[in-house]
């Protein structure tokens, strides 16, 4: 796996800054999942091209700069894959179509951070809860159980990420022999929440893009490959993730979408929750890419 090393900056570009947006509200976007959130301006939709280098000013403590390393169009989505400065394995990666920018970033001190847009305006800016849970599994009588915490220790991850780096150099690590076809569907609620379809359409492919990063960077085999997305077939939003996630799992024209683009997951983007519920085949999760990414098996 190639090894990129940081390439100080020349011509810089914010992408973020420290100004809030005029209709920002902290209420709105309470979380348990944030450790500290607000309401910012996105000062340029316009995501940079290779070898570019971008500023990011979160908060009046955290600003730091962002290599891009390589940037792809898929679905007419911009994927944009960079590291921060000082960081040598863990990704800052970003999409954006249209308007809509979603996107997570990894610090050199092993907090990670995430962007995405609001429908009403304003871009949310979070500092991610690494000891939040993560997840209430559904077993079969449907009772949720106590919840899967992701830790996201730094020494941790870069004894792990160290390792799998020595295995690329002496060729261990596999080609891609599995793929894994998923379909992403989107409660009407979550496209009021997250700038409409082309929010929606950015969120799905980071999540994607993420999951997938995830799946290179753990020497992994396999790879999600997106088989559809779109808007869920008409419903209200259940009121408890373990209701929605029934509803997913049982509703007829859900399983004929994926008989047609022959789905091997089903993945639906809510708002019922901070916490994601699987089952099978079938999850429910929020806007973050990595519940999307622990949901699938990552």
């Amino acid at each position: 796996m190639e090894r990129h090393e940081w390439v100080g900056p020349s011509n810089v570009r914010t992408l973020f800054s420290e100004q809030n947006h005029p209709n920002g509200d902290r209420s709105r976007i309470k979380d348990r999942a944030h450790k500290r959130a607000r309401v910012g301006v996105l000062q340029s939709n316009a995501l940079p091209e290779d070898g570019e280098v971008i500023r990011v000013a979160l908060f009046d403590d955290v600003s730091f700069d962002i290599n891009v390393l390589k940037t792809t169009v898929d679905q007419g989505v911009v994927l944009s894959h960079g590291r921060a400065e000082g960081v040598d394995r863990f990704p800052c990666l970003f999409a954006a179509y249209g308007e809509a920018v979603c996107g997570i970033m990894h610090w050199k001190d092993g907090r990670v951070f995430v962007t995405y847009p609001l429908s009403e305006g304003g871009q949310v800016i979070a500092e991610m809860d690494e000891k939040s849970p993560i997840c209430d599994g559904v077993d079969a009588t449907g009772d949720p159980d106590q919840g899967d915490v992701v830790d996201l220790d730094l020494n941790a991850a870069k004894q792990s990420a160290s390792t799998m780096q020595s295995r690329s150099l002496h060729g261990e690590v596999p080609s891609v022999n599995s793929v894994i076809d998923i379909m992403v569907l989107y409660s009407a609620e979550a496209a009021n929440a997250y700038g409409g379809d082309a929010g929606m359409r950015s969120m799905t492919m980071l999540h994607v893009g993420y999951a997938n990063n995830v799946l290179i960077n753990s020497g992994i085999s396999a790879r999600l490959r997106l088989v559809h997305y779109g808007p869920a077939p008409v419903h209200t939003q259940a009121s408890s993730g373990a209701g929605e996630l029934a509803w997913l799992a049982s509703d007829q024209n859900v399983s004929a979408l994926r008989t047609l683009h022959g789905a091997d997951l089903v993945t639906e983007i809510t708002t019922v929750s901070a916490l994601a519920y699987c089952s099978g085949a079938f999850s429910i999760v929020n806007n973050y890419p990595s519940t999307f990414t622990h949901e699938c098996g990552t």
